[in-house]
Order: structure tokens, then sequence, then C-alpha cells
């Protein structure tokens, strides 16, 4: 993307890519504003599990 030429690929957006990618990385322990602290070490289960939890607490009257 930065070698493209491509004028909407400002530094700023450069940025948060990278920062996005280094979130997605797993052998880089980061956290995102929105994402949040990536647990790559938690097992498929336990991640939907947590988003199982989180669903039904945001959907509690």
């Amino acid at each position: 993307m930065i070698d493209s030429g491509n004028e909407d690929i400002t530094p700023e957006w450069i940025e948060w890519a990278l920062k996005k990618a280094d979130w997605y990385d797993p052998s880089i322990a980061t956290e995102d504003e929105y994402l949040g602290k990536r647990q790559h070490e938690k097992s498929a289960e336990e991640k939907e599990k947590f988003l199982q939890d989180s669903i039904r607490k945001s959907w509690y009257w």
C-alpha cells in the first residue's frame, strides 16, 4: 500500500494500519483502543465463551 502511489494513503493511515497489523500479529502483545487486548494464548473455545458472555450481558435488561 505504501508504494502503491495512492494519494489516499497518508502517514496517519499508515500508522493506523501498522497498529492494526501489530494487534493481529500473535508475536506482538498489544492493545487496541477499539479491539481491546489481543489474547492469542486463549483457545478458540475460551474466546467464544467470552464473546457469548459479553453479548448476554449487553442484552440483559
